[in-house]
């Protein structure tokens, strides 16, 4: 995560991200690919297994009235697991979210765009299992809602095309956990999570 860190540092502080000349920025819609990470936060089984959780987050936004916007989102976490303690056999995860969130758009000098947004979106985590009885892969999944406050940061290159930041830090309420051999005294209910990316969006 300390990578995503200084690249957002060196985003948000280069001098070539220096004021520009006044341009039409607003674009009612935006459509954007971002790279990040994910790092799980608090005592509970997907804090203590997984790791090297690099994600990859496809963003709408659509501004509705005056500077108020709502937008949707999906991304798809590949994770490392560190440990087949807290889930049994595993070999195999996957992390996949997606929600919805609502805006808004903050005109911060010529070329710089400050998005604060609150969201919901649907959590599913999926363990691909070994099993010790019959050496087949089974499918374990576990669901759940997220619940997060994103401040994002745009920076214009022209009238369509921007760079943009963000860091996402949500609540995980998971109301479904499936997986064999789970540890006793272990929390599988809930956790907190960040998410930092980097990437660009269209604006149209």
């Amino acid at each position: 995560m300390k990578r995503y860190l200084i690249i957002l540092f060196v985003f948000l502080t280069n001098p070539i991200f220096a004021q520009k000349r006044p341009m039409e920025t607003k674009k009612l819609s935006s459509f954007g690919i971002l790279l990040g990470s994910k790092t799980f936060y608090g005592d509970n089984f997907l804090t203590k297994t997984y790791s090297n959780r690099v994600s990859f987050n496809y963003d709408f936004n659509k501004i509705i009235y005056q500077n108020f916007g709502a937008g949707v989102f999906y991304r798809s976490t590949q994770a490392k697991l560190t440990t087949t303690e807290f889930v049994g056999n595993s070999t195999f995860a996957k992390i996949t979210e997606y929600g919805f969130y609502i805006n808004y758009l903050k005109e911060v000098g010529l070329r710089w765009h400050v998005l604060p947004k609150i969201g919901v979106s649907h959590f599913a985590l999926r363990n691909r299992i070994i099993s010790t009885f019959d050496n087949e892969k089974y499918n374990y999944f576990t669901y759940g809602q997220t619940f997060y406050f994103s401040p994002e940061i745009h920076y214009l290159l022209n009238k369509d095309l921007r760079l943009c930041a963000n860091a996402e830090y949500g609540f995980i309420n998971l109301s479904s956990v499936k997986g064999n051999n789970m540890a006793t005294g272990t929390n599988y209910n809930s956790a907190d999570q960040l998410n930092l990316g980097i990437g660009i969006k269209i604006g149209f």
